[in-house]
Order: C-alpha cells, then structure tokens, then sequence
C-alpha cells in the first residue's frame, strides 16, 4: 500500500496519539505530573482518603517549587479535571465524619 506524506502523518497519530495533542500544553512537565501521581498514590494506598483538595494543595505546591504558577496561586477546576482525566488510575474519595456512638 502506498502513503503519502498526509497519510503517513495521519498513520502516526493512529500508532502514537501522544505526538499530536490538542489544546495548549499543560503547566506541569510530565516528570511533574508522575511525581504528583507518586505522592498521591502512596497516601491512597496508606488509606488516606485523598479528595480534590489534597489535589489542588500538592499541584500548587509542585508548580510553585518550579516557579509555575496559575491564576490566584491555586489550580483553576479545568486544569484539576484535566489532569484526574489524564490519571484515570487514581481514585479520589471524600473523608466521612463517623459518629463513634454507631460502633
């Protein structure tokens, strides 16, 4: 079969979506975003319930040590669900208050 140069392009985005990516870049690296995932992964498995928030303290955090920073210091919501979209891998959840008088 033969290609050319449009096809072959269109080929590559097929065998490697990531050579192509849409929107503008994100203000993490991907070494960032792995060491978030690193951080945020062990206190999952500690059984820590990691929600939202602790997301947006250790982003913000990690993007001021390299001098990034976002509107207002924090996070906007778009890049905080643009990044659960890209990790799919992590499960956030919500502390519960537990009343001890039910035990």
């Amino acid at each position: 079969m033969c290609f050319s140069r449009n096809n072959e392009e269109g080929l590559q985005k097929l065998i490697n979506p990531s050579v192509h990516t849409r929107g503008a870049p994100t203000i993490l690296t991907p070494e960032e975003e792995t060491m978030i995932v690193e951080r945020l992964s062990f206190a999952i498995k500690r059984g820590f319930a990691v929600g939202k928030d602790i997301l947006v303290s250790i982003m913000a955090q990690i993007a001021s040590d390299s001098r990034k920073t976002w509107k207002n210091g924090v996070p906007c919501e778009d890049a905080v669900r643009a990044f659960r979209a890209r990790h799919r891998e992590l499960t956030f959840r919500n502390s519960e208050n537990k009343d001890y008088a039910k035990f």
